[in-house]
């Protein structure tokens, strides 16, 4: 026995699936499209607002007889602006505000920071731009949102400087910082010894060895140098004293506390030792003045006068 069923055909059913998918599907083209033009306008009135101050701030040229040319100096800002596109829209004059001001230190900040209106009684020397844009949507018009704002601030400064540049042809300036003299060739010159060679003031210098008949040696330099014309003061790299007329030596002009800390020296010194022992900073051991049965404490000795010029020493 066979049975016989009726179908029923339902045509059509599947048009309201299409629909409600297709108003997803604009959405997210909606938000995938205009997310991107959000962002290129965003970019772009970046750029604006980036030409517009640097342009006011160019113009502020610290003529003070002239008010620094402030005059001139919000036209050339949105003069630029106006040169620059948005989504293929030349900027107009009214989408852009300018601020001038000055760009002035703050003792309690310690640092530099922006003064709008100036600071009292210093030059125009900032321009901020502020550009303000409104653009349309594409598909986002679908779901009532026909429009977008989009804001960009920049700030730019002028700090003119006084610059000089000194061509020092003798080479007199580097002398301080020269540790062997003359700065041209040898450094034993016949008839101006002992006026060359070393020009190091630091009273700790190598005693061992060949270096230790220290009369001859001439390792250290206790008063400046008149030579041909030419006086050579002390080289200070390391040492402060009289010998040259107390200046700081330039090893302790580096520091490394953070910013607006308590100053902490960049180098300190270990120490020159006091070489009556084992070899101990700077400074070498003399000779003993003691056989080697009668050391104590593994290696302490008694110095005697003279520097050790070789191991048995």
């Amino acid at each position: 026995m066979r049975m016989y069923g009726s179908h029923r055909k339902r045509r059509g059913s599947a048009l309201p699936l299409v629909a409600v998918c297709t108003i997803v599907l604009f959405g997210f083209v909606a938000l995938a499209i205009d997310l991107g033009m959000m962002a290129v306008a965003r970019t772009q009135a970046q750029n604006v607002a980036d030409s517009a101050a640097m342009a006011g701030a160019r113009t502020l040229n610290g003529d003070v007889a002239n008010n620094n040319n402030y005059d001139n100096a919000t036209p050339a800002a949105k003069q630029a602006a106006s040169l620059n596109k948005v989504l293929a829209n030349y900027v107009q004059s009214g989408q852009v505000a300018v601020q001038l001001g000055s760009y002035s230190y703050d003792e309690a900040q310690e640092k530099f920071v922006a003064m709008i209106p100036k600071l009292q009684g210093e030059n125009w020397t900032l321009c901020k731009a502020t550009v303000n844009l409104s653009n349309s949507t594409f598909f986002g018009k679908l779901f009532g949102f026909s429009s977008f704002n989009t804001t960009a601030v920049a700030t730019a400064v002028h700090r003119p400087r006084d610059v000089a540049i000194v061509l020092d042809f003798s080479g007199s300036m580097r002398f301080g910082s020269l540790p062997g003299i003359p700065y041209w060739g040898s450094r034993y010159v016949s008839g101006y010894v002992p006026s060359s060679g070393t020009n190091n003031p630091e009273s700790v210098f190598p005693r061992f060895g060949h270096y230790s008949s220290v009369s001859t040696a001439g390792l250290q330099r206790t008063s400046e140098v008149s030579m041909w014309g030419y006086v050579f003061g002390l080289c200070n790299f390391t040492e402060s004293s009289s010998y040259n007329n107390n200046n700081p030596p330039l090893v302790e002009d580096f520091y490394q506390h953070p910013f607006g800390g308590t100053p902490v020296k960049a180098f300190t010194s270990a120490g020159d030792g006091d070489g009556t022992g084992w070899v101990s900073g700077d400074k070498f051991y003399k000779k003993s003045s003691s056989s080697y049965s009668s050391w104590t404490n593994y290696g302490t000795y008694t110095p005697g006068s003279g520097y050790a010029t070789n191991v048995r020493d």
